[in-house]
């Protein structure tokens, strides 16, 4: 899931539910009798309770097809698996959905390290996407590096107060003096010798937040409400940003800078501190894809990091040994969506989609991040087919890869079939909501939904029925802009979207896009109830008489920023050459 959000100052309304059912904004009418939220969840409950595969479903999408990076032959693995099981479910219009992802794929297949001396330790580590491997298996010595402008990060807590109005205090920090070119070339200049055939910690050991007040697993509702409204809890202090300085380096100019003095001296690899508590690796890409050349890329563990850190300033020597091999895959240039549908009845010509991206990083299984949205929305899909609903507008699955790049799979998607308000497709006013759900195990409590009053309205009424499991809030919001996850692929288009609030067990601080995001972290009741109330959310969106309010043209937004390298759909294409190392 990528980390941005909605503007606080872009919402509307927030629309409370009540306790107890109420109605729809909207009557219902069906080819078959007129069902309640409420006469629909009782349904759904009653198959959950007979026949529930949610946890199935995660096992295979986890332990036998994690990690899903995109452009990895792991996701291409996945989305076949996928495709036949949704096939299986007698679902209609099963297919793979070609994109142009423009970079190649990657995937690790050895990452091993350890210290040899002055003391014998293995160490924790993870080799970062997209970087090269090492020349096999390498014992050679460390060397610290302490470019100016490239202070130690402070990682974040593993918890947060639980008073929301701490959540947005940053971690007051030094801002980070900044070099000029002379003064950064000076000092790499003086360490020529000793980085050739080294293994490179560059920069001190960052010293992660201590954790006085856990985070509970679950919001209150004043929290939830807070959280909705822009609090983030959790979220890593930002670097004080230092104003641009005439003859100054910015901080990526300083790391460019190391990367290629890296290269050019020849060294044997870039140790990277994780900067997080308890052993935790938030594992990320290197820059550029594998297209432009740098040394192998390692992250370890903070705990490691600062010990060897600690060594080495003590003037003693440390010896490592690493192996690294990843591989590149070409093929992966072209990354696919899988796509199924229910067909409607009366409506089938409009439709509603449900989704949730299929792809994740590399350091864990992506069990939180996001097989269990993705799992959720097919298991939600499976339940109305086997409770034989029978929607009156065709409600469309959607597993999106390219969500972790920057929420490519689901623009080029949106771009193909629905354009967007400046420039609609025919199927632009057929489109009737998109459900989307990227955040953790947790069960939805609450909504934002990009568009009028009106359709938060809608989503709160429906979703009155979970009162008792704490479903709370829908927000209105008008912020056409990417942010969080797909929904925002359908906000930028002008096109109706929800995205659902969950309960954190700890994602934001602990398993987003870490080692430990594992099938262990998946807590089965609140998926197994996630995927009633998305169920129950869609097919009343089905169902309704009118589709979800929409912005009209006169008072649509204006659209804020999309992806600065649009993704876009390509004729299907399968890569047939032998990968390259």
């Amino acid at each position: 899931m990528k980390r941005r959000y909605l503007a606080t100052a872009a919402l509307l309304s927030i629309c409370h539910i009540a306790s107890g059912a109420a109605q729809p904004a909207q009557p219902q009418q069906a080819t078959e009798a007129a069902l309640s939220p409420a006469e629909v969840r009782t349904r759904i409950e009653a198959k959950v309770a007979a026949d529930s595969r949610i946890m199935a479903l995660l096992h295979q999408i986890t332990d036998v097809h994690g990690p899903r990076l995109t452009g990895s032959p792991q996701l291409r693995a996945a989305q076949d698996w996928a495709a036949e099981i949704l096939k299986s479910w007698e679902l209609q219009d099963v297919h793979l959905e070609p994109w142009d992802f423009g970079h190649q794929g990657w995937s690790n297949e050895l990452t091993e390290a350890s210290v040899v001396a002055p003391y014998q330790a293995p160490i924790n580590a993870r080799a970062l996407p997209w970087s090269p491997s090492t020349a096999g298996l390498v014992t050679t010595n460390a060397v610290l590096l302490l470019p100016p402008g490239l202070g130690a990060v402070s990682g974040r807590s593993a918890a947060s107060s639980p008073d929301p109005a701490s959540w947005a205090k940053p971690t007051p920090r030094a801002p980070v003096a900044m070099p000029t070119l002379a003064e950064l070339t000076a000092y790499l200049n003086s360490m020529k010798s000793k980085v050739r055939g080294a293994a490179v910690l560059v920069g001190r050991a960052a010293t992660p937040s201590h954790d006085f007040t856990p985070a509970p697993l679950r919001r209150s509702d004043a929290e939830l409400l807070a959280f909705a409204s822009g609090a983030r809890p959790g979220r890593r202090s930002p670097e004080p940003v230092t104003p641009p300085q005439p003859g100054r380096l910015s901080p990526d100019e300083v790391d460019n800078i190391v990367a290629k003095f890296l290269l050019d001296n020849g060294a044997a690899a870039r140790i990277v501190d994780s900067g997080e508590p308890q052993e935790a690796m938030r594992v990320q890409s290197v820059n550029s894809y594998g297209e432009v050349r740098q040394v192998p890329a390692v992250m370890i563990a903070n705990a490691d990091y600062g010990r060897i850190a600690r060594v080495l300033e003590d003037d003693m020597p440390v010896q490592l040994r690493l192996n690294v091999r990843n591989r590149y895959h070409p093929q992966g240039r072209t990354n696919y969506n899988v796509l199924a549908e229910l067909p409607g009845t009366d409506k089938a010509d409009e439709v509603v989609m449900l989704g949730g991206h299929f792809d994740s990083w590399a350091a864990g299984t992506g069990a939180t991040d996001n097989a269990a949205g993705s799992a959720v929305m097919m298991e939600a899909l499976r339940l109305l087919k086997a409770s034989g609903m029978r929607p009156r507008r065709t409600i469309r699955l959607a597993l999106w890869s390219g969500e972790e790049q920057g929420i490519f799979g689901s623009q080029a998607y949106v771009a193909e079939h629905f354009g967007s308000a400046e420039h609609p497709k025919p199927d632009f006013a057929k489109f009737a909501g998109y459900v989307n759900l990227d955040s953790g195990t947790g069960i939805p409590r609450g909504a934002t939904v990009f568009g009028p009053p009106d359709a938060a309205a809608f989503v709160a009424n429906t979703m009155a029925s979970f009162r008792d499991w704490g479903f709370t809030t829908a927000i209105a919001s008008s912020a056409r802009m990417l942010g969080g996850s797909d929904n925002g692929s359908f906000a930028v288009a002008g096109l109706p979207a929800i995205g659902l609030l969950q309960d954190p067990f700890g994602y934001g601080a602990f398993t987003h896009h870490t080692n430990f995001d594992t099938y262990e972290k998946l807590y089965e009741p609140d998926l197994r109830n996630a995927a009633i109330e998305v169920a129950v959310l869609v097919y009343m969106l089905a169902t309704s008489d009118d589709a979800l309010s929409r912005f009209q043209a006169g008072a649509m937004p204006m659209p804020g920023p999309v992806s600065p390298s649009p993704a876009r759909l390509q004729p299907e294409t399968r890569g047939t050459g032998q990968d390259r190392e």
